[in-house]
């Protein structure tokens, strides 16, 4: 078990309720279905909805996502979304240039994409044209951090989106305008889970921290998020099933992950102002978001 720091916890529920903090959303259109617009549309001026294209998805599958088609997809989205990137080609400059090009000029302005690989010209064109710039290519490749380090400080104060980047200590540093992640649910992926602890800081925790009671400060935590700890010492409660839509069908990891990782999106917000975006893939995920949400703001322990 390993914890970051020590310190006294407030109740998520209670700072919440206080605070009206935002739940920041990131859907890829290809991940897009109905059922998660109409979670976004209930979640209303509470969340911001940030777009991705889903490029970067489909190369990986072999496909290709047609500009044709991603335009069509915003223009027809029922829900106003806070933003949206423009589609990229992986591993194409040109090609990416250019459909920043033809999507302004058909009346879209999206947040465009500027990956390892191109031209600070190209950066300084898309800031330019653009209130803000995506950077890709942040992780997984070799010396990823000194290319951040070198291109934050040609950028400096400009906002930039981190596309996937969210390391603690570099938020802190550089405190980017926004950032995306994805790995809130590897609990579901790999059988553990961060339980947070709240100020920034997480408790990694696996089943075997609760075959002896664990420490005061994680038995805290647990608590402040309506969980108790007792049910970690079951093997069924580090599953991802559910048997039901209502949080008394959920796990704990369930449970905690959900409650973890919206307070935390809201503290990265609240202590250094970067926008912090969750990536959901599913409509179960988007729905277990928004009565987490509801729960945050007020509701009663599970």
């Amino acid at each position: 078990m390993s914890v970051e720091l020590h310190g006294a916890l407030v109740s998520p529920t209670r700072r919440r309720a206080q605070n009206k903090d935002k739940v920041n959303v990131l859907i890829a259109a290809n991940y897009c279905d109905d059922k998660m617009l109409s979670d976004m549309a209930e979640l209303g001026d509470d969340g911001r909805l940030l777009i991705d294209s889903g490029a970067f998805t489909a190369w990986k599958a072999g496909k290709e996502v047609k500009l044709d088609d991603y335009l069509k997809f915003l223009g027809d989205l029922p829900v106003k979304p806070y933003a949206y990137f423009m589609l990229d080609v992986i591993g194409d400059p040109k090609a990416t240039h250019e459909n920043f090009v033809e999507m302004r000029a058909q009346g879209f302005d999206p947040i465009p994409i500027f990956t390892r690989g191109d031209d600070l010209q190209s950066l300084e064109f898309y800031f330019e044209q653009s209130g803000r710039v995506a950077l890709g290519g942040l992780v997984g490749t070799k010396g990823n951090l000194g290319f951040v380090n070198g291109l934050m400080a040609h950028i400096r104060d400009r906002p930039v989106h981190w596309l996937g980047f969210t390391r603690r200590d570099w938020l802190g540093k550089y405190k980017p305008d926004s950032c995306d992640s994805s790995s809130w649910a590897r609990a579901f992926r790999y059988g553990h889970m961060d339980t947070y602890l709240g100020r920034g800081r997480w408790a990694s925790l696996r089943m075997t921290d609760f075959a002896k009671r664990p420490s005061k400060m994680v038995v805290d935590a647990v608590r402040s998020f309506g969980v108790d700890p007792l049910r970690l010492a079951h093997r069924d409660e580090w599953n991802n099933k559910t048997k039901g839509p209502d949080e008394t069908d959920w796990s704990a990891i369930q449970l905690l992950t959900y409650r973890s990782w919206l307070t935390y999106q809201a503290d990265v917000e609240r202590l250094i102002g970067t926008k912090f975006f969750l990536a959901f893939g599913s409509s179960e995920q988007t729905a277990k978001m928004l009565r987490t949400h509801k729960y945050l703001q007020g509701g009663t322990s599970t």
